[in-house]
């Protein structure tokens, strides 16, 4: 397994929404070189939630973040290319 850097674009995101949009904008083009992969995505979402995240903090912001954080993952779980016929 080749290991991937986290885009700039990502990491110098200063909203969660942010980072997630330009993680899958970084990701579609990442599968056009390379294609789907184990572990797709685990990166950046590790670095989505290490940077957005407050461990113990369980106000509604927080939990909103886990939520959007885990939706991501999902996708990144079910993400299939796009075949062109």
């Amino acid at each position: 397994m080749t290991d991937f850097k986290v885009a700039k674009s990502i990491t110098s995101a200063a909203r969660i929404e942010t980072a997630i949009k330009k993680a899958k904008e970084s990701l579609v083009n990442r599968t056009k070189k390379s294609g789907v992969y184990e572990d797709f995505g685990k990166a950046e979402a590790d670095f989505i939630e290490t940077k957005f995240i407050e461990i113990g903090n369980f106000y509604n912001e927080m939990l909103k973040r886990r939520t959007q954080i885990k939706s991501f993952r999902n996708w990144c779980e079910n993400y299939e290319v796009e075949s062109s016929s």
